[in-house]
């Protein structure tokens, strides 16, 4: 042992370059690796099927010197528990050197253990020749019920195998066992077997049998035993997933992947992919390869087999599905892929797509930018919303397509994220996971990344695109079409502010709020700590604690101070406050400003509020949200209803006005209270959402301004309040339709009878309104028709077959429903809206506009209070009119006390008459539950009643006399 320790020894630094990436630059004391390793020639499981077998390495460690040393003892020991037939090929190194004669390779089976004797003796067939090459033929079938099969080789070392003719002493290319040097197939072991159904499960463990024994010593290295399973057909499957490779439909591949722990790299030439295309599948001879048996080996144990190219139409649905070859009959593993939806697309107005994220605690565009979302550490949801876009405004349009391609940047070594309406994951640099998806109603559609654990530094790239009605996809504008960047932080110091620049009264009240990059209050830093605020007055350009001096610690990222007022009246100061971390100050970097300074003023006494006279908005058809816009719920809520783009857009009005003193300047800083009756007040300095009345401050001139939203339309205005400083001014909001009203938005309704009785008259009074209640009046007309009601069957309007008729101011107008003259039976009354464009009045003199999508259908916008999908811009109804009018409350008869009486419930007004014997009664019903008495000649008789109403028979009835 020793000499050849000192052989191997010698030549030890020279084999370093030649190991396996396995143990490259592994220490000899790194003890949780073994010195020998068994693992599959490609991937890493070990599982396969029956047809395809599997090849196996030894890998050892070039550092241990002992194991360098014993490494020409390889052996396997193979546990086949059910005696299943194997096919066993060993190659090792020289094995194609023909000079060097047959190599040493014994079988032996073992009946229980190591030490049993009969062995099997393998000696392979080598073919002799002047040139290298492989002898298959040496391949062995094992028939046996042995617990163990034993294989053991030992190489002829090949002087000439390394470039530069190494001789034996420095050649150690066998060492890294398995590897493929300047032989083919050095030192492999190939597993197969001829069992056709069912599963081969075997146990394989290498070690080096250094007294060549064919027992594992205790003394002898050996690597971990692992089980190898050959699948049966039924037993295994795979999934298929198809890919638009090009994002074109001109190439597509399609992935298939084995369960399992089939190890795809030993499967993948006895696997194909057939394509179908709209459920057709596609001729061979459309694809690329007629075979296609190419693997791209992109990571161990998955492949991808691509086939169709660019000679096929990619307009259409495709699928794929995977075919096993190697059995004797080809069959089908798995199902068919989540079909490939590859048509053009169902709109011919969008042209983009846009990427949005309601920004919250958690998430939000990067400030600045449209380009960096960024993402709190442990945020394991991430919600991206792609808004269909129509040149510069949104396309509210639904089953418009929309496709996410995210990819990964950097993930974290237990990170991983997947995309809802995908399969796949993402673990690491590169990995791609394409969603897809459909728009709703409001040209919407959205994706959740969801990443296991949002590491801090974790970072994707998210592409999105938008397909047209000619099939081509669209990207996203953000980033140059680049997509966004997707990027977990940990939160920081990203902004240090007031609640108002200007302050006033007699008693000053201000905060000051420290936050992070997603808008929420922060109270330390990981590095510094606790976070305080120092306010100091500063008086005549110098810091005058002695005046006022105060320090508090922040709570939820806020510092509130009041104090009295110390400026003399009329004129103004200032205080600074200066953001800390224990006694040091933050230092201002980006957007942090530390510290910052306030102006205080000491008002004279408020003596006007100046408002203009009148102010304009038009209506919005947003439901109103209030709070707080700076807390992420109310943020979230009021973007996914649509008001913060309500009061981005022009329907809005602003109110603003000056409150000044007696000299005619402005109050600084000063209070004020602005009331509108019904409408969504925002105040830009305190960033709330108010109904009805609202607080805000003014600046250093004294000009305050809030923003307005409404629902109804009021054109004599709405009364506007606004109070300061004990004084009050008002003015009016004037409020109209707005232009190119969406019918999704609108209600036509009518009143119809439920009941139409021949040859008798009906008012029939129907309504256009918004959903707000506003009524829609038609424009002039005299020159215009824009509702029709159409009668068939045995009914008219208005005396006519149709009808063109107008809705008034109050969004109302009136038809007449008859029967045709004596005529009963089924008959339809429609009315329908003008199919083009119905043009209404916005309420505004001489303003008219178009409704729009009148005959459009629309999905429900979960967003709205009201559901879109009842509009209908026709309506008809069906009816059997009836000869008489039909009974609908009930007749009953009885006697008691020497009387006949007769029951009349729910028939107010109508006639009851009775026949008895003959002899005939009537009344009129005067309430909904009416009597009738009539005397009887006598007790105990039973007589016969008929009871009619309306002169129309309802009841007869057998009644004993009492």
């Amino acid at each position: 042992m020793s000499n050849k320790l000192t052989r191997k020894g010698l030549a030890f630094g020279g084999m370093v370059s030649l190991v396996a990436s396995v143990f490259a630059g592994v220490p000899a004391a790194q003890a949780n690796e073994p010195n020998l390793k068994l693992l599959p020639t490609f991937g890493t499981t070990f599982n396969s099927v029956l047809q395809s077998g599997i090849d196996l390495k030894a890998v050892l460690n070039p550092y241990d010197e002992d194991t360098v040393a014993d490494a020409d003892h390889l052996a396997f020991k193979i546990t086949n528990a059910a005696g299943k037939d194997l096919n066993l090929n060993f190659l090792a190194d020289g094995y194609n050197d023909a000079a060097s004669g047959a190599v040493p390779f014994t079988a032996v089976a073992q009946a229980t253990a190591a030490s049993s004797s009969s062995p099997l003796t393998w000696t392979p067939s080598v073919e002799k020749g002047d040139t290298n090459s492989i002898d298959t033929s040496h391949v062995s079938t094992l028939s046996t019920s042995s617990a163990f099969v034993y294989i053991s080789g030992a190489w002829n070392e090949d002087e000439d195998a390394d470039a530069g003719g190494a001789d034996n002493a420095t050649d150690f290319d066998y060492y890294n066992l398995g590897s493929v040097s300047d032989d083919a197939n050095e030192n492999v072991l190939t597993i197969g077997t001829d069992v056709t159904t069912g599963n081969v499960s075997i146990k394989v463990q290498a070690w080096l049998d250094v007294d060549s024994d064919g027992v594992i010593d205790s003394f002898e290295e050996r690597s971990t035993e692992v089980t190898v399973i050959l699948y049966g057909p039924g037993n295994y499957s795979a999934t298929t997933t198809m890919f638009d490779t090009d994002r074109e439909g001109t190439v597509m591949k399609a992935r298939v992947v084995y369960n399992n722990s089939i190890n795809s790299e030993f499967v993948a030439e006895d696997t194909t992919v057939e394509f179908y295309k709209d459920g057709v599948k596609i001729d061979e001879d459309a694809a690329e390869d007629e075979d296609i048996d190419s693997l791209d080996r992109i990571v161990a144990d998955d492949g991808y087999y691509e086939d169709l190219d660019e000679d096929v139409d990619g307009s259409g649905i495709y699928h794929a599905r995977a075919v096993y070859t190697g059995a004797a009959e080809d069959y089908f593993v798995g199902s068919r892929s989540v079909a490939l939806d590859l048509r053009n697309g169902s709109n011919s107005l969008v042209d983009g797509v846009e990427m949005r994220v309601a920004d919250d605690a958690n998430a939000a565009f990067a400030e600045s930018t449209d380009n960096t979302i960024a993402v709190r550490t442990s945020t394991k949801a991430l919600t991206i919303t792609g808004q269909a876009i129509d040149g510069l405004v949104d396309l509210k349009a639904s089953n418009i397509q929309v496709r996410a391609t995210v990819s990964g940047i950097a993930l974290g070594a237990t990170s991983s994220v997947t995309v809802t309406g995908a399969t796949g994951t993402i673990t690491s640099e590169d990995d791609v996971i394409v969603a897809t998806g459909f728009t709703n109603a409001s040209g919407q559609v959205s994706f959740v990344i969801n990443n296991t654990v949002g590491a801090a530094d974790d970072e994707l790239n998210v592409l999105f695109e938008i397909k047209n009605s000619l099939g081509e996809w669209i990207e996203s504008t953000q980033s140059g079409g680049n997509g966004v960047e997707v990027l977990w932080q940990d939160a920081a110091l990203d902004s240090f502010e007031p609640s108002a620049e200007v302050v006033s009264g007699a008693t000053v009240n201000i905060e000051f709020k420290a936050a992070d990059q997603w808008g929420v209050g922060l109270d330390s830093s990981a590095t510094l700590g606790r976070y305080s605020v120092h306010v100091q007055a500063y008086v005549a350009g110098v810091v005058k604690p002695t005046t006022y001096s105060e320090t508090k610690t922040t709570t939820n990222g806020v510092a509130s101070f009041s104090f009295t007022n110390f400026v003399t009246a009329g004129n103004n100061e200032e205080i600074v406050a200066t953001l800390k971390n224990g006694n040091a100050d933050v230092a201002s970097a980006g957007d942090v400003v530390n510290p910052l300074y306030v102006d205080v003023y000491n008002n004279l006494a408020t003596d006007s509020i100046t408002l203009t006279d009148a102010y304009e908005a038009r209506v919005s058809y947003v439901d109103y949200v209030v709070g707080d816009l700076d807390t992420a719920a109310v943020a979230k809520e009021a973007d996914d209803k649509g008001v913060l783009d309500a009061f981005a857009d022009d329907t809005h009005a602003v109110i603003n006005g000056t409150v000044l003193n007696a000299n005619n300047q402005g109050q600084p800083g000063a209070a004020v209270t602005v009331a509108v009756p019904g409408a969504l007040l925002w105040d830009p300095v305190s960033n709330v959402l108010a109904r009805d009345t609202i607080s805000t401050v003014a600046n250093n001139l004294g000009f305050f301004e809030v923003e307005a939203l409404v629902q109804k339309v009021n054109t004599a205005g709405a009364t506007i309040t606004v109070t300061s400083g004990g004084k009050s001014a008002t003015s009016k909001l004037k409020s109209y339709l707005p232009f190119n009203l969406s019918s999704q938005n609108l209600k036509l309704s009518w009143n119809l009878p439920t009941v139409i009785v021949k040859n008798t008259t009906y008012s029939v009074k129907a309504t256009l309104t918004d959903v707000w209640g506003n009524p829609l009046r038609s424009y002039d007309p005299s020159n215009y028709a824009h509702v029709e009601f159409e009668a068939a069957g045995s009914l008219e309007v208005n005396g006519e077959d149709s009808v063109a008729k107008e809705f008034n101011a109050a969004g109302e107008t009136t038809v007449f429903v008859r029967s045709v003259a004596d005529v009963a039976g089924p008959g339809t009354i429609t009315m329908t809206l003008d199919g083009d464009d119905y043009e209404y009045a916005t309420g505004k003199s001489g303003e008219f506009d178009d409704v729009t999508d009148t005959t459009d259908e629309f999905e429900d916008n979960p967003s709205t209070s009201w559901d879109e999908s009842k509009w209908a811009g026709s309506l008809t109804a069906e009816f059997d009119v009836k000869d008489v009018a039909p009974v609908t409350g009930k007749v009953n008869v009885g006697s008691f006390n020497g009387k006949l009486v007769v029951y009349a419930s729910g028939l107010n007004g109508a006639r009851i008459s009775w026949k008895v014997g003959g002899n005939w009664g009537s009344a009129v019903a005067t309430s909904n539950y009416s009597i009738f008495n009539r005397p009887t000649p006598r007790a105990g008789a039973t007589v016969s009643v008929e009871v009619f109403v309306n002169g129309v028979k309802q009841l007869t009835k057998s009644v004993v006399t009492r």
